[in-house]
């Protein structure tokens, strides 16, 4: 019998308009391989290589979120995170942190995606995998 095992997470991330969204991220950060759900439409998807983001049309959320000062961080880790920095500055989207290494092995820098998410992108420094800890289990 084999064992289970959690595979991966893609959260849905609250938006007021999925079409102005899903453009975004395809026609200015080159994400493709959309699709949506419903008619009219609630979800949507779209990727990048093996990247995936979903939104889901919660007009209520996304205002709570933008309304309240703080920014939702979404960390999307990527490979030669050099080439994707020179790929956005040349896009003129709105860089929040320039590139930089990060002292937890990580080089990475921020945007803001059109919804007023800040996307941090990076790679672990050298290829190395992040380490990760639990604090609950102690492991």
């Amino acid at each position: 019998m084999s064992s289970a095992n959690y595979s991966h997470c893609i959260p849905f991330l609250p938006v007021r308009n999925l079409e102005k969204t899903i453009e975004f991220y395809r026609d200015v950060l080159g994400f493709h391989s959309e699709w949506y759900w419903g008619n009219p439409a609630t979800d949507a998807g779209i990727g990048r290589d093996g990247l995936n983001l979903l939104f889901v049309k919660n007009e209520k959320l996304a205002t709570l979120l933008t309304e309240s000062g703080e920014r939702l961080e979404i960390c999307l880790f990527v490979s030669n995170v050099d080439e994707i920095f020179r790929e956005m500055k040349s896009l003129n989207v709105e860089i929040v942190s320039e590139l930089r290494n990060e002292p937890r092995q990580v080089r990475e820098f921020s945007i803001l995606d059109c919804n007023g998410y800040l996307l941090r992108i990076g790679e672990g420094l050298e290829n190395e995998p992040l380490e990760t800890h639990s604090t609950a289990t102690g492991k």
